[in-house]
């Protein structure tokens, strides 16, 4: 796995595993592309970075973008602590999904959903798809 970080020429900055680059055709192919984006908080004079996906509305995380070399101003390798962040992100990403979930979802719920919900996603255990099922130990079984 390559994972590069790319910056493109209208500014647009993303980390993604970049599969192939076709030189004659002009393209890079990649997956798991997360679109690094950046929230300044002036009062606090400080900027918070958080990854999201490339294209809004894709569910899937491992699904394949093309994009045309000739919009890459920038390329470069991430450092080993944010490759770390987006490794970590793409697990969690996969997670959600699992458990039927979109990003979109995650969006609408409100603070104590969203707890509840990134509680279970750190769980061991697997996802749980209705509210009938009762768990016991050892941990992981069900009934």
């Amino acid at each position: 796995m390559t994972y590069k970080q790319i910056k493109l020429v209208n500014g647009d900055e993303f980390i993604a595993n970049v599969l192939d680059v076709q030189e004659e055709e002009g393209v890079m192919i990649m997956s798991e592309a997360l679109r690094i984006v950046e929230v300044e908080n002036i009062e606090e004079g400080v900027s918070y970075f958080a990854l999201r996906p490339l294209m809004s509305f894709t569910d899937e995380i491992d699904k394949l973008h093309i994009i045309n070399t000739a919009h890459v101003s920038v390329e470069t390798f991430p450092s080993d602590q944010i490759l770390n962040h987006y490794k970590s992100t793409i697990a969690k990403m996969k997670k959600i999904f699992e458990f039927g979930k979109t990003m979109e979802d995650l969006e609408e719920f409100d603070e104590e959903e969203y707890e509840k919900f990134m509680k279970n996603i750190d769980s061991d255990d697997e996802p749980i798809a209705g509210g009938n099922v009762l768990k016991f130990k050892p941990k992981g079984t069900f009934h």
